[in-house]
């Protein structure tokens, strides 16, 4: 079917569209690679008795060079000393190939094996499907050894949209500063990102939940002696002063994590234009609000998820919160009024977060008792009107 966008004029400013798509999904399951196959006899050959090799699977050949890799890796200074090594050129090379799914690739790059994981890194680096997991890598730097964490940074820097500076410093262990190796990759890392242009920013990663805390990343930045480094610090003191009270709206509501999401999704070319136009929507002077319109299984919530995803990249957050989450628990007169209020004014367009409601119709229709005949949405639409709330729902066609 053919996707429509239609211009929302009695929602605020809010665009409405129209999904007739069904659900485009990437499964996020973990691919495994099949044994090579032996290869076929004619009618007339002798067919032998018992086959005495077993397949040569991606994961046998991998685990053979890993031995030897570990046994070296171990007694090197720096982990750029690993790619010079043949087995690890070798096993970099099987996990290039076309033939492995990019699923594959990142599990390897996240496992336990360490030299393994260095070697499907520097593979990611090199495919053109490196953007995929980005998020994913970025979510577990902390977690890396010293050895993959400069693979990891590598594969970072060759994203083509790359994540914002400060990114790999919130989640900064409280003994990075003390390690011996790993202030000197940060300190690459950012040299580097100088040297290609970006800016040392934080985006919204600093505000995410499983960031560290504040003086613990301070603590680090401080070690590491270089330009961006300072500039982190002092951006990181300008978010303090305007941040997000993220404990009191998790009291009501739940933040998206980038990367986390059980079932991946990825963007259909058929959806680009419709995605660039809600974007755009987004990113308007003053913001637009969207509704999603469409069936049961359409794909709804599969394309705003795709919109949260670019949205991510250029540092904004998501917030989500129905009708029902917003009722909960307020039982006085005035209580759910103040709640909502207060909710209106966290999660705000100058602070770059997205309110996404799962069902538009709940806050329409909810909210209204003897002593208040305005609805949730009723509450909401000066916010709305003005730009400084923006909200992204869905809606059946009828």
């Amino acid at each position: 079917m053919i996707l429509f966008l239609v211009l929302l004029l009695g929602f605020g400013a809010g665009i409405l569209v129209t999904l007739g798509l069904q659900r485009q999904r990437q499964d996020g399951a973990a691919q495994t690679e099949s044994p090579s196959q032996v290869s076929g006899s004619s009618p007339d050959s002798p067919v032998p008795a018992e086959s005495t090799e077993p397949a040569d699977t991606l994961g046998s050949k991998l685990y053979r060079l890993s031995s030897p890799l570990e046994t070296f890796g171990d007694s090197t200074a720096h982990p750029k000393q690993l790619a010079e090594k043949a087995e690890f050129q070798q096993a970099s090379a099987l996990l290039l190939s076309a033939d492995v799914p990019v699923e594959t690739v990142t599990q390897y790059a996240l496992g336990a094996n360490w030299t393994l994981a260095c070697a499907a890194l520097d593979a990611l680096r090199q495919r053109p499907d490196r953007d995929e997991p980005a998020l994913q890598v970025m979510n577990q730097i902390a977690r890396l050894r010293p050895w993959p964490l400069h693979y990891a940074l590598e594969y970072l820097l060759s994203l083509d949209a790359r994540l914002p500076a400060g990114a790999v410093v919130v989640g900064a262990e409280s003994w990075w500063h003390e390690n011996l190796i790993i202030p000197s990759l940060f300190r690459n890392y950012f040299t580097k990102l100088q040297a290609l242009g970006d800016a040392p920013i934080f985006g919204t990663w600093l505000s995410m939940s499983t960031s560290a805390d504040p003086q613990q990343i301070e603590q680090f930045l401080k070690s590491l002696s270089h330009p961006f480094a300072d500039a982190l610090i002092v951006e990181m003191k300008v978010q303090q002063g305007a941040r997000v009270d993220r404990t009191f709206l998790e009291t009501i509501g739940r933040f998206w994590v980038p990367g986390l999401e059980k079932d991946p999704v990825i963007e259909p070319e058929e959806w680009k234009a419709l995605l660039d136009s809600a974007e755009r929507a987004i990113r308007h002077s003053p913001p637009r609000s969207l509704i999603i319109r469409g069936d049961a299984k359409t794909g709804k919530t599969s394309f705003l998820k795709i919109l949260a995803q670019r949205l991510f990249m250029k540092h904004w957050s998501v917030f989500e919160a129905g009708g029902p989450e917003l009722q909960a628990g307020q039982n006085y007169i005035g209580m759910l009024e103040e709640r909502v209020k207060r909710v209106s004014q966290e999660a705000v367009a100058a602070k770059r977060i997205i309110w996404y409601v799962p069902d538009i119709l709940q806050l329409a229709l909810g909210g209204t008792h003897q002593s208040q005949p305005a609805s949730i949405l009723d509450q909401l639409y000066g916010a709305l009107s003005s730009g400084s709330i923006i909200i992204i729902s869905e809606a059946s066609p009828q």
